[in-house]
């Protein structure tokens, strides 16, 4: 056992879960010292933790074929950009999903998830957020608390609540989702590397920037740890890093982590692309930047006067929401799709009718020099621990 433990990471309070899951056991809800040794002659457990044994069994649930078909034609139409036609499908397989399951299935809440991720893409945000919230709650009810699916719509409505600026929102439910995956799967998980990178990106856009790049560098560790294929999400947990660095001051760090993406953008896309070029030219900005406030420092330690503090703080632009937006994108495997004129007529929303409708809601909801909603630190520093 112990050695079980140690080589694949693996918690003893997850395999005690995954054993009671198992032989249907419930046990009392308690601290259980787990990490006993040969010369503890006490056990974790006594007959009083067991609550209730309950019985185990195969059932087979009613299929809807129909809803079924069209669902995988709403998935083949979203693969091929048909994005209106794809959601009327989808829409259409929810209606006949309930028709035959009723309000409750695990099924149901996978269509609307799907039906929550069309909506976004086409740049109905509330509508969105209002989809994913149904398919949290049904696959809480139907999966349980715990369950990977549930964790996935966690990071899902947290997504969808941030594009909405709903920020505390959008934290708390990341929270919740790593304190879940942390109990039930352990910290080398995946899934813990993109709740990390979310909660990271989100604490950089509200300028908690100490906070921020702590679950950045957890995820980039994670994402190192599990050997990503295409190092794409690296990539933008280290631009972010650099980003996150150079407001805080620290140039040699963050010009570390830029040329740790760019190194990641050519190698990929080779020297001409432009995420290789964006890279480069960020790369310039953060040497001229760490240029001027060598210079600030220097005349602040030589004694200026009339100098302030303020004047010798780096000078970093505020990120913007379509920015921030389009790095969570990417955190969480949404694209959005170019369309040419004729399909985005025929079909729905082109992806610049979706910024223009993100840039909509900012403006909407915020005043000028408050692009965001202050987050507090301590809870990020909470949920870290």
């Amino acid at each position: 056992m112990d050695a079980l433990c140690e080589q694949y990471g693996i918690q003893r309070v997850s395999l005690l879960r995954r054993l009671c899951r198992v032989l249907g056991i419930q046990l009392l809800a308690k601290d259980y010292h787990l990490d006993f040794g040969r010369q503890q002659s006490r056990m974790p457990f006594s007959d009083e933790d067991i609550q209730n044994v309950f019985p185990l069994f195969k059932h087979r649930h009613p299929p809807a074929s129909d809803a079924k078909k069209l669902y995988a034609r709403g998935q083949q139409a979203m693969q091929m950009g048909h994005l209106r036609e794809a959601y009327e499908f989808v829409a259409e397989a929810v209606n006949l999903m309930t028709s035959v399951y009723g309000a409750m299935h695990s099924e149901l809440a996978q269509a609307m998830r799907l039906l929550a991720k069309l909506s976004y893409i086409l740049g109905d945000l509330p509508e969105a957020m209002n989809q994913q919230h149904k398919a949290t709650l049904m696959s809480e009810r139907c999966n349980g608390l715990d369950h990977g699916h549930t964790i996935v719509e966690y990071i899902n409505l947290a997504h969808f609540a941030f594009g909405n600026l709903r920020i505390p929102s959008a934290l708390n439910l990341l929270y919740r989702a790593r304190y879940l995956l942390l109990i039930s799967h352990g910290e080398r998980h995946p899934l813990m590397a993109q709740i990390d990178a979310n909660i990271g990106v989100i604490l950089f856009a509200v300028q908690e920037f100490d906070y921020a790049l702590k679950f950045l560098y957890s995820a980039e560790n994670l994402l190192s740890m599990n050997g990503e294929p295409k190092k794409l999400k690296s990539a933008m947990v280290q631009h972010i890093i650099a980003r996150s660095q150079a407001a805080r001051g620290d140039f040699r760090s963050a010009l570390a982590a830029e040329k740790e993406t760019a190194a990641i953008y050519e190698h990929l896309f080779g020297p001409n692309h432009e995420k290789t070029q964006e890279s480069s030219d960020y790369l310039k900005q953060l040497t001229q930047q760490a240029v001027n406030f060598q210079k600030r420092m220097m005349d602040a330690t030589a004694g200026t006067k009339g100098a302030n503090l303020a004047q010798f703080l780096p000078l970093t632009p505020q990120p913007s929401l379509g920015a921030i937006l389009d790095a969570l994108n990417l955190l969480n495997g949404i694209i959005i799709i170019s369309m040419t004129p004729n399909t985005a007529t025929t079909n729905g929303s082109s992806s610049q009718e979706e910024s223009a409708a993100v840039e909509a809601n900012k403006d909407a909801a915020h005043e000028p020099g408050k692009p965001f909603e202050e987050a507090k630190g301590e809870q990020a520093e909470m949920a870290l621990d």
